[in-house]
């Protein structure tokens, strides 16, 4: 059967693309009332876990979309996933052209008994990034051994040892970047 060149089918494509919008617009939105926010508005991060994560990791690699504060930048300082993945049916052949500096510092954290975002994903992400070219300073993988979905979560002795060894890596990571 002939298939028409650019038809996606997976519905999750529309609707990872419409929610990395929708993430844009909030950042966007932040940067328009940064000063009645308190916040600084060159100086801000995206986390998310799972659904979220894949959403904060897509960020660089979909257009800005048409929604809230137009005109003002959605571009982060850095960028922290639990059980994400840059979403690759939203890549294109010419994000490979993608400059490393236009790819905000990324922290991914993949539990290795992860049985939804499997952990091959958050490698493939890091390995496409270091394609890019994005430094080893900038793209960090940590593997949570015997974390699940979102790592922390599905064993006690697994959250308190995953917290006390990632915390002080993701502070500084912060600390670094923003």
């Amino acid at each position: 059967a002939w298939v028409p060149q650019g038809v996606a089918f997976l519905s999750e494509v529309g609707a990872v693309r419409d929610s990395v919008h929708d993430a844009k617009a909030a950042v966007r939105y932040a940067v328009e009332h940064a000063e009645e926010l308190g916040i600084d508005p060159h100086r801000i991060a995206v986390e998310g876990a799972s659904a979220g994560a894949i959403i904060s990791a897509s960020l660089p690699f979909v257009d800005e979309g048409d929604s809230g504060s137009p005109g003002f930048p959605s571009n982060v300082s850095a960028s922290i996933s639990m059980s994400g993945t840059v979403w690759p049916f939203l890549l294109k052949a010419a994000d490979a052209s993608i400059p490393a500096a236009s790819v905000p510092p990324y922290f991914d954290i993949q539990g290795d008994e992860d049985n939804r975002v499997y952990p091959f994903l958050g490698q493939m992400t890091f390995n496409y990034l270091r394609s890019l070219g994005v430094t080893a300073a900038r793209n960090q993988l940590a593997i949570v051994r015997g974390g699940g979905h979102v790592c922390w979560g599905d064993s006690p002795a697994v959250n308190a040892a995953a917290r006390e060894v990632l915390r002080p890596h993701l502070l500084g990571f912060l600390a670094q970047h923003l």
